[in-house]
């Protein structure tokens, strides 16, 4: 091959060498984007549950007059109670998503509490949040939020204890969640009186001496049955009568 052919050969094979690579390194790059994307869509779509509720939201109108709208932001245990039937003074708008994380009560509540312009929001939170993937503080600081959000909003937040779980699912190798719900219901008393705000103590409500929640009370481990949403529709209403006769601000 004569010295002009090798070169062209180089040249060419030198060529092609950078065509692979820049192929190999947009579809690495790709890769990435994808990396990305995959997280950003599982936090808007499955963490935060934006769309759950978003064609429900767009057919509500406004508020009437004289029946105040209430707002029950929750997880399974909200989305199994009858609250038309516990609250028929009230126009109750149930935006619970089960299992969620509280963090992800954040991310919807605008569209699925704000925006509906409510009297008041009751927000009810599962025991899934007191897990070690979430610290305490962490938890205090989005319930502190969400109140901020509503009252900011003029709507009227009524917090509440976590409900706690029956005898028996308490064991998290080292992490014992009995011990984690005592330290968060402990906090969200103090905080909704330092910060005169009504609370439905569903944890006072629903548990016997030792703290857990009583069989009799209960359908699953972490869910009351009737006869508990009886008790926890009674102390909601405690708390919202409050709001009306002017007791909190």
């Amino acid at each position: 091959m004569s010295r002009l052919g090798k070169m062209l050969l180089g040249l060419s094979l030198v060529a092609n060498i950078g065509v692979i690579y820049v192929a190999y390194k947009a579809i690495e790059y790709r890769g990435h984007i994808n990396f990305f994307l995959d997280k950003y869509t599982n936090v808007v779509k499955e963490f935060s549950n934006r769309d759950v509720w978003e064609k429900a939201n767009s057919e509500i109108g406004p508020p009437r007059p004289n029946r105040p709208r209430v707002v029950f932001l929750g997880t399974q245990v909200t989305s199994r109670w009858n609250l038309a039937e516990s609250f028929p003074e009230y126009e109750i708008v149930n935006r619970a998503v089960p299992h969620q994380r509280l963090s992800g009560f954040l991310l919807r509540f605008r569209p699925d509490v704000v925006e509906l312009r409510p009297w008041a929001v009751v927000i009810e939170i599962s025991s899934y949040n007191l897990r070690p993937e979430s610290s305490i503080r962490e938890l205090t600081d989005y319930i502190t939020m969400l109140a901020d959000l509503a009252r900011s909003n003029g709507i009227h937040p009524v917090l509440s204890t976590a409900v706690p779980p029956r005898d028996g699912n308490t064991g998290l190798g080292d992490y014992d969640l009995h011990d984690s719900l005592k330290v968060y219901n402990s906090w969200i008393r103090k905080f909704a009186d330092s910060a005169n705000l009504p609370l439905a103590d569903f944890d006072t409500a629903l548990a016997e001496t030792d703290g857990f929640m009583a069989d009799s009370l209960s359908y699953e481990m972490i869910d009351p049955n009737l006869a508990g949403m009886s008790r926890m529709s009674a102390v909601v209403s405690e708390a919202l009568s409050k709001i009306g006769l002017g007791i909190v601000r």
